[in-house]
């Protein structure tokens, strides 16, 4: 028999959704909103699901599924191993942080001009 998920998980989940505005609480209960009926037909969680739904909405889906996707993945800014590796990466991080202006350097959009720059790159 499958056990049930430990209260405070299921709590925290809610918690969550409800963060997300995926669910409002009606008379103690959960309600999907109609965020949360649109995320529920997304085959992703509800945070990926959330930045493809306002991506779409703000006019931007295609680079907010980029962002997606390379959340959905290991970072490609993983820190390795050796130290020259480590040093290589963390110079590459700030060169791409660098093209972004001042109060734009998020990870996401680094990640989104790693990616961007990587398309560019292949188009040559």
């Amino acid at each position: 028999a499958i056990d049930p998920p430990e209260t405070q998980a299921t709590s925290q989940a809610l918690a969550a959704l409800q963060q997300l505005q995926c669910i409002e609480l009606q008379a103690g209960l959960p309600k999907l909103t109609l965020v949360g009926r649109q995320l529920a037909n997304l085959p992703v969680g509800p945070l990926l699901g959330r930045l493809l739904v306002m991506g779409s909405l703000l006019g931007c889906l295609t680079r907010a599924a980029s962002v997606a996707a390379c959340l959905s993945m290991k970072s490609p800014f993983a820190i390795p191993v050796d130290s020259l590796g480590h040093a290589r990466l963390k110079k590459a991080r700030k060169e791409l942080a660098d093209q972004l202006p001042p109060g734009l350097r998020s990870d996401h959009l680094i990640l989104l001009r790693a990616y961007e720059t990587w398309v560019a790159q292949g188009d040559e």
